[in-house]
Order: structure tokens, then sequence, then C-alpha cells
């Protein structure tokens, strides 16, 4: 068990990034909602969750090549020198797609106006653009340090620093510059000091002049691209759908119900951070047993801390929510369906790592894509009638097929069921508790005590600690 130690070092860190971020998220919604009034904070929100998306879409498939050979390198001049190269060959692709996109966004922002019915989206992709390689550079630079198991410096400059800048710049727009420019300036500056840090910390430069990838490299990338973008859900393309099919206003109750309810996943997400290359090093030893064994513990442990979480929602979410403006409260309900949604992703643990760090990008790809195409189908139907809370069942759904057919897939491929039964079904049970008391179904007091009683009783710790348990719960 001295792995759990290794963890144990990387999760301090990525929980004190993770109340960072929350202050900052916080910021973020109680600063622009206090500058901009609700309409145009729906509008700003959307041009935000568009920029980020791109930023992190782009960054997805290099950060995973990144990632892919970094884990299996061995910490050697030699070795650490091909990194470098592989890191600088990567920035280098990534600096030269970012401005092609950049520019076809500030070309079309017009049409995006349109499509949206939001006349003002156009002048905000404009002034948030940087975002797009800023955002890109930041985590392919941590991607490296990541790889390496330098977990600490990978968050801290991928993390903390964006979240800690963001949120004193965003005072200083609040004070000193209180419109768009502002807010813009504030949130572009928030991303170029650590890029900037990070290179300093450890200089890699672009390059272009040798070949480091293979082909097998561009066929992985290429399908880690596709996939990382489908598997955005509820980072951004959710938010994006609900402006596209609804208005401003619902915009903003969902943008703040999606920022609240990602507070659920910080556990799943921290222990992420080690886990994804510690399962590339296990795989690259050809000691599956072991990838197995960690991810289950780890999926055990991200899905506890999501249930504590939606016990506070339950508690204090109607309450969070109507801080931001006097009508914010409507984002309660989006917030409890969300919940459950989160719930239901941490149940199945980070599928997605195992299968990118296994090999198995083509799977990953395809069932992204079923999963995908059930949220968009699922949004255009649900969202001009239920608002927010239809794309809240939305996501619920992508997470619950993409989840069960990844599960599936890693048994069909590699022999080994990652999640059992009995797992998936207390998370579906502790979801339907939270969706029943959202439509008031269910009251605050017996959901909470529904939560614990779903979540406690199936336990077995004997297996839980068993490397010889066949199943882990």
């Amino acid at each position: 068990m001295n792995f759990l130690k290794a963890y144990f070092h990387a999760a301090t860190v990525s929980l004190s990034s993770k109340f960072v971020a929350i202050f900052a998220n916080i910021a973020l919604l109680w600063l622009a909602a206090r500058i901009l009034d609700k309409g145009d904070f729906g509008i700003f929100m959307v041009a935000l969750a568009v920029v980020s998306l791109l930023g992190m879409v782009l960054a997805g498939p290099f950060c995973s090549i990144i990632l892919f050979h970094g884990s299996r390198l061995k910490n050697e001049p030699d070795q650490n020198e091909l990194g470098h190269e592989l890191t600088g060959r990567v920035m280098s692709w990534v600096i030269i797609f970012a401005l092609l996109i950049t520019g076809l966004m500030i070309v079309s922002a017009n049409i995006w106006s349109d499509i949206f019915n939001m006349p003002d989206l156009e002048r905000w992709l404009y002034v948030l653009s940087p975002m797009i390689i800023l955002e890109a550079l930041r985590r392919v630079m941590a991607a490296w340090h990541r790889a390496r198991q330098e977990v600490q410096i990978s968050i801290t400059y991928n993390e903390i620093w964006p979240n800690v800048l963001k949120a004193g710049f965003l005072v200083g727009a609040y004070l000193f510059s209180p419109h768009i420019y502002g807010v813009a300036f504030a949130l572009n500056l928030s991303l170029l000091v650590p890029v900037v840090a990070i290179f300093m910390k450890d200089p890699v430069y672009p390059n272009l002049g040798r070949k480091v990838f293979t082909d097998w490299d561009i066929k992985y990338g290429l399908k880690n691209l596709f996939t990382y973008g489908l598997n955005q859900q509820s980072r951004g393309f959710d938010l994006i759908l609900v402006g596209a099919l609804s208005s401003a206003l619902i915009a903003a109750d969902y943008a703040i119900a999606s920022r609240f309810g990602r507070l659920l996943l910080v556990g799943k997400q921290g222990l992420s951070q080690l886990l994804a290359p510690r399962l590339g090093a296990h795989f690259g030893g050809e000691a599956n047993d072991m990838a197995a064994f960690e991810f289950k513990i780890m999926r055990f442990i991200g899905f506890a801390i999501a249930a504590c979480g939606a016990l506070f929602m339950l508690l204090f979410g109607e309450w969070g929510t109507s801080l931001f403006c006097d009508t914010c409260d409507n984002a309660y309900p989006v917030l409890l369906i969300l919940s459950a949604a989160f719930v239901v992703n941490t149940s199945f643990g980070s599928l997605e790592d195992y299968m990118t760090m296994a090999g198995h990008a083509g799977w990953n790809l395809g069932l992204s894509v079923i999963s995908t195409s059930i949220m968009i189908l699922m949004s255009i139907i649900l969202i001009p009638y239920l608002g927010g809370v239809g794309a809240g069942f939305a996501v619920l759904a992508a997470f619950a097929v993409r989840g069960v057919a990844m599960t599936l897939a890693i048994q069909r491929l590699d022999g080994v069921m990652l999640v059992t039964t009995a797992n998936m079904t207390t998370a579906f049970a502790a979801a339907g508790v939270l969706i029943g008391a959202a439509y008031d179904q269910i009251g605050t007091g017996l959901a909470f005590f529904l939560i614990v009683l779903i979540t406690i009783l199936p336990l077995d710790y004997k297996k839980l600690i068993s490397r010889r348990g066949r199943t882990l719960r």
C-alpha cells in the first residue's frame, strides 16, 4: 500500500487546488453577476464556455500523447531530453492550430451571434479569443510534468495559479474597470501569467525541425482529439447547447448550477492527476493487475467524495445559488439534477483515463460518439421544454451510457470488471433520490437520509482493501 502515500501527497496538493478553484469560481460568478446584468451574464458565460472548450479540446489530444509516452519514459537524462523534444514539437503544433482556430472563430463570430440569437456574443468572443491559445499552451506544458508524476508542479501552474489570479484580477476589474473589457483583460491575464511562469520553471522551446511523432502517434492523437471533445458534456458543451436552445437568462441559471455541481468531481479529478500516469507506467511494465487494483480504490474514493458533495448540495445548494441574483435560486433544481449526473459519473471512476492509457483510443472514441449523440439528441428534445433541467437530464443520460459501455468494453478487451453491478445500482439509486428532491417529491431531510443509507449499506470493506478480491465496491 506504499503507493497510497503518493496518492495522499498528490490528493493533498490537488485538494488545495480545488479549494482555490471553488473560491475562484464563486468569485467569477459573483463578480461577473455584479458587473453585468443577468442577461449579459448569461451571454458572457456562453462565450467563456466556447473559448475555454476550444482551448481544452485543442490541447486534449496533444496532452494524451505526452502523457502516454512520458509516463513510460525512465527518469534518466536521455529520456528526459526525448520528453522535452516531444513536448516542444507538441507546442509548435498547438500554437499553429490555436492561431488557426482563433482566426476562424473571430471571422465567424457574427454568425454564431445570429445562431444563438445573442447580439453581444460576437463582442465577447472577440475579447476572450486569446484564451484559446493560452489555455492550450498551459495544459500542454503542465502535461509533461504530470507524465513524470510531478503532480505538484502540474497542479500548481495548471490549476492553482490560474484560479488565484482569476479571482484577484476580477476583483481589480470590479473595482477599477467594471465592464466587458475589464473582465476580458482579467481572464486573459490570469492565463498568461501561469504560461510564462511554467515556461520559466522548466523551459521547453517549440520545434518543428525534427520528427518526433510516429504514424501511430498521429492516429492516436486524432482519435483522442474527437474523444476529448465529445467527452466535455459537462465542461461547456452543455452550456453552449443551453444557450443555443433557450435564452440568456436560462443560460445564466444553468451556468451557476453547473459551476456549483462540478464541485462533486473534485475527488475524481484530483486523484486522476496521478492515476493516469501511474496507469501508463503499470501498462508499460505489463502490471495490468496492479493497474486495475489502483483504479478500483481510486474509483471508490472519488465516488465517496461525490456522495458527500451531493449531501452538501441538498442542504446548502438553494442558499448558495441565491447569492448571485434575486432569481438565481431557479438554478437549484438544475443543480440537483446535475449532482445526480456527477454522482453517476464518479461511480464509474476515470474509465476514460484507463482506456486512454491502455491504448484503446479507438474504442474510447466510438463509445464517446454514442454517448455524446445521446446527449445532443436529448438536449434538442428536452431543453426547449424543460430549460436547464432538460440539459441536466441529457448530461445524466450521457454519463450513464458512457460509463456502462466503457465498463463492458474494458471487460471484453482486458478481461477485468472495473465497476460492478452493485456499484452501478448504488449510484443510480442515489441519483434517483436527488431527482426526486429536485421535483419536491422527496423532502430534503428524507433525501439526505436515503443517500446516506444507499451509499453506506452496500460497502464490503474486506474486499475494498483486499487485492485478492475479484471486485471492489
